[in-house]
């Protein structure tokens, strides 16, 4: 696993830290690239930047000022966005490509070590193993800060905390909105202004939903129940 040292560094596609990629895509300039529509340039700061972090994942990973997660985000430069955000670091700078420069060539990780040390501690706690689930979620927690307070124990362990050690982790790879759902976690983006964030407006819907909403799993293509009938749609 990562240590707090290797972090940031470790996400460099001209020399990636292997240690922790158990399978992913390898992605180079010479083979392929993942184009202007590729992950990497739509969280970049300085690609179609598209993505960005809430106001309350924000708040929530810089509570711990020395976690090395921190650094994995930018702030905005740009007079407009910086109206909007300020100083906070809202652009994720994890996919961030051979050198930082080409931002269409990036790593794509697909299951990482520390995943699975996060799987393992949501395992064990569902299995009533607290102390295994404390060792687990520690091994990842104490390479990430020298917060002390931050280390779990066998008496404030939960499920919460695992998954949000999850959110914090797996930022920008594709797990939280499904780890929401096998949860049956309400998905709440804002209830009013006042914790509205950086938010735009949207539906009442949208603003709050768990996986019973409609639109939660996608439509299945006409195409593809016109073929097979007994196909039910979601």
């Amino acid at each position: 696993m990562w240590t707090r040292d290797q972090y940031f560094k470790a996400w460099d596609a001209s020399t990636p830290n292997e240690s922790e990629f158990l399978f992913r895509l390898n992605v180079t300039g010479s083979t392929d690239n993942n184009d202007l529509n590729g992950i990497g340039n739509l969280q970049q700061r300085d690609g179609y930047k598209e993505m960005v972090a809430t106001k309350k994942f924000v708040d929530m990973l810089t509570s711990d000022p020395k976690d090395v997660r921190n650094d994995m985000f930018l702030p905005a430069t740009a007079a407009k966005e910086v109206a909007t955000y300020g100083t906070n670091k809202v652009y994720l700078n994890k996919l961030r490509g051979q050198g930082g420069n080409s931002r269409n060539v990036t790593i794509v990780p697909i299951i990482r070590l520390s995943e699975v040390y996060l799987t393992a501690a949501e395992c064990a706690f569902r299995n009533n193993d607290k102390t295994k689930a404390v060792e687990y979620l520690n091994d990842l927690v104490k390479n990430r800060t020298t917060t002390e307070a931050s280390l779990a124990t066998v008496d404030n362990i939960t499920l919460e905390r695992i998954l949000i050690e999850r959110r914090k982790e797996l930022i920008g790879e594709g797990q939280r909105y499904f780890d929401a759902l096998r949860n049956n976690e309400t998905i709440t983006r804002y209830t009013s202004e006042a914790d509205k964030g950086w938010h735009k407006t949207l539906s009442k819907d949208a603003q709050s939903f768990d996986r019973d909403y409609f639109k939660a799993i996608a439509a299945i293509p006409q195409a593809e129940i016109n073929a097979n009938p007994n196909i039910k749609q979601n």
